[in-house]
């Protein structure tokens, strides 16, 4: 029985190359989109919950905003008594440059004391922890860092030195990696070092979780934090879960699920519908129910079959090699356990399975009803095309979502960069190197003048600049203070009203007219107490990062430490040689694990918009493929079931024209169906947006652009099939049916 079975599912599936391929690549790609976006979602939302612990976790915050975090010092917990306290967790999270054997990585580092590893327990793999903090010169690592940082480290590993920031520490365990998402992703956890400054975020362990009550009494009745504020206890479970963008990552993720199932369920239920006639036979020739579903659940089975097994191959074999690849500042915020996401994996799977069957039940019923009323030519005859063309209009509404997503990004970067620097083009934008001078034992700023001159020598190098910021206050409103040198008025273009080598200050035209209204100031005194006269305006601004909207530029002073080295590339010069001698040269100032990444004037300015854009691109670029492959199914088998109507209506004296309209009508009324759902949806979002992304939604490219792409994407994909018909000879058909 299962032999035949298995038999008549592989000629089956033969007989449908094309769709079941098509059908196991949508099915792979929105398992996997979906699996890894939601496996997210559901680490932050996790939190600590995976410690034995979780449930005694408490917290201390603010009664008005108990979601606000309070760094509180450790002394001040004993005003509380200890005897309630099991343990008090006190951390601070840095990043910091370390050294092994001549070799400088950067990663995050935790300083917390003993207790730490009380509230958040791990199992010791080597060493001991007993010592820690009893010791200042004593480290803990991860396996995971043993494993990344010292893959050739001498074994034992306990005692191997590590330097930081110039001091050598002794490793003292090896303790295993804590679960992605600890603290909501707060951080990462690569290195532990004792806290000595005893201040930092607190998490009290409890012996009960009773003993919340006891403590909230008594934390009224002590003068904490010898300040007005009221505090409070929580506990970590009682804490509403805020989801962030981790939620609409998710949604993105389904979003690409329900396009991909739209196509596999059409897919699925079509093939149902083509072989009434066979499940006919079947059923007056003795077949039972429960054979015929067998025959159909079993083809649907080795399809999300082969799509669950490539999904969880491609995870376990190429997401490791892809973020090995990523930015450590990506991977740091990106962390990931493969086991547990193949585990999410194999859930989202069954849950795919699961409505497989439940579908196939429910249609074959209702075929079988079908074929009882009508007999051996029941066919579906009103709603036949019902769920394909539900599945074409949900498929043409997430393109168009998401072209609607990247256009109105791009528009809102262009505004941003127009606005903060609008005297330079893009392309003067892009010429423009930042070089950031952030570099372990400060050693890039003590060998500033040699970088500068060696930079200067170069023939692709136009001009070099330096720059530094602070912020102060002028009648209480608070402003960055740029200080430059003046190289950098030349990069931006802006018009110099002083004479080589005199002191200025250039204010932007927000201060002029907000913050000189009332008050007429002449001159600007920076925090050393020196004085500048205001010599003119520029119309340059800062990022929006900063919070004001305020910007003086003052000459670069001897004492400033420098931020950033702006580099100014010739026009014509070889960008790609640039480049590479400003990596080389930069990259032995950096950690190993961090090097040099090209970073422009537009890069800096247009900031995390440009990831968010690139996901929408990812993402437009996953859905228009699987609506192609949706178009391309719908209009092969449209085509192949009219071809004697096509022949009749061509004898008749139709013409291509006509023929193309046949086909063409119903996508065209099931595109103006997704516009009329996706424009005002994605007007809604855009107006009810977060201030920090203002849409352009008057803009009439904004909507021009997708409307076009789309269009051309429906008309390429079915014009070569119904153009194929349309010349085939009439005759022809009429012969082979």
């Amino acid at each position: 029985m299962l032999q035949h079975l298995f038999k008549i599912t592989l000629r089956n599936l033969c007989k449908q190359t094309g769709r079941s391929i098509i059908s196991i690549l949508c099915v792979t790609v929105g398992l996997l989109c979906f699996s890894i976006c939601s496996y997210y979602y559901n680490t932050f939302q996790r939190g600590n919950r995976l410690f034995e612990t979780y449930e005694c976790m408490a917290t201390i915050r603010l009664v008005e905003h108990p979601e606000w975090m309070v760094n509180i010092p450790l002394n001040e917990i004993n005003k509380l008594g200890r005897d309630e306290i099991k343990a008090a967790a006190i951390s601070y999270n840095t990043e910091e440059c370390i050294q092994i054997n001549d070799n400088t990585f950067q990663v995050s580092t935790t300083c917390c004391n003993r207790d730490y590893f009380t509230t958040f327990p791990s199992k010791v793999i080597e060493g001991t922890l007993a010592e820690f903090e009893k010791r200042p010169d004593i480290v803990v690592v991860t396996d995971k860092f043993v494993k990344e940082y010292m893959p050739n480290a001498h074994l034992p590993i306990i005692g191997n030195i590590i330097t930081i920031n110039q001091k050598n520490y002794s490793i003292g365990a090896v303790i295993e990696s804590y679960p992605a998402g600890m603290n909501n992703y707060l951080d990462s956890y690569d290195l532990f070092i004792p806290n000595n400054e005893a201040f930092g975020t607190i998490i009290l362990l409890l012996n009960n979780p009773s003993d919340l009550s006891i403590l909230n009494k008594r934390i009224t009745q002590v003068d904490f934090m010898q300040n007005e504020d009221e505090y409070q206890l929580y506990l970590l479970s009682q804490l509403p879960y805020k989801p962030g963008i981790e939620l609409w990552i998710s949604i993105i993720g389904l979003i690409i699920l329900i396009i991909a199932l739209t196509n596999y369920f059409s897919f699925s239920i079509g093939n149902f519908a083509n072989r009434t006639r066979e499940l006919s036979l079947r059923r007056h020739m003795g077949g039972r129910t429960s054979n015929i579903f067998l025959i159909l659940f079993s083809e649907q089975f080795i399809i999300l079959l082969l799509s669950g097994t490539l999904a969880m191959a491609l995870s376990e074999s190429m997401l490791p090699m892809i973020f090995s690849h990523m930015d450590y500042e990506i991977r740091k915020g990106l962390q990931i356990e493969i086991p547990a996401l193949l585990k999410h994996e194999l859930k989202c799977f069954l849950i795919i399975l699961l409505i497989s069957f439940c579908l196939c039940y429910v249609t074959v019923h209702q075929l079988l009803y079908r074929m009882y009323k009508k007999g051996l030519s029941g066919r579906q005859s009103k709603g036949k095309h019902a769920l394909r063309n539900v599945s074409l209009t949900i498929q043409f509404f997430c393109a168009l979502v998401f072209l609607i997503g990247i256009m109105g990004v791009h528009f809102q970067m262009k505004s941003l960069s127009d606005s903060m620097s609008p005297l330079l083009t893009k392309q003067e934008k892009e010429n423009l190197i930042i070089i950031p001078s952030t570099s372990h034992d400060d050693r890039l700023n003590k060998d500033l003048p040699e970088l500068c001159n060696y930079f200067r020598s170069k023939s692709w190098c136009k001009s070099l600049s330096l720059y530094t910021f602070s912020m102060m206050n002028i009648n209480r409103n608070r402003v960055i203070l740029n200080f430059v040198t003046e190289d950098f008025l030349k990069q931006m273009k802006v018009e110099r009203k002083h004479q080589q080598g005199d002191v200025f200050a250039y204010i932007t035209p927000d201060i002029d007219k907000d913050i000189r209204k009332d008050s007429i100031f002449s001159t600007i005194t920076s925090l050393n107490g020196n004085e500048y006269p205001i010599t003119g305006i520029c119309p340059i601004y800062p990022n929006p990062g900063y919070n004001t909207p305020y910007l003086i530029l003052l000459p670069l002073e001897k004492e400033n430490k420098v931020d950033k080295i702006i580099l100014q590339l010739m026009s014509e010069a070889n960008r790609h040689q640039a480049l590479k001698d400003i990596s080389e040269k930069i990259n032995s100032y950096y950690p190993s694990n961090k090097p040099y990444k090209e970073k422009t004037l537009y890069d800096e300015e247009i900031g995390y918009l440009n990831i968010l854009r690139n996901l929408f691109i990812a993402c437009t670029i996953i859905s228009i493929l699987i609506t192609i492959l949706g178009i391309f199914h719908s209009i092969q088998i449209d085509t192949e079931r009219r071809q004697k109507e096509v022949a009749i209506r061509k004898v008749n004296g139709a013409r291509i024209v006509d023929i193309y309209w046949l086909f063409s009508k119903q996508y065209l009324v099931l595109y103006l169906i997704a516009i009329a759902l996706a424009v005002p949806l994605c007007l809604f979002f855009m107006i009810i947006a977060d201030q920090s992304i203002i849409f352009d939604y008057t803009h009439p490219l904004l909507w021009i652009i997708p409307l076009l792409i789309t269009a051309v994407v429906i008309i390429t994909t079915i014009s070569w099939r119904i153009y194929r018909i349309a010349r085939t000879n009439p005759a022809e058909i009429i012969k082979n049916e």
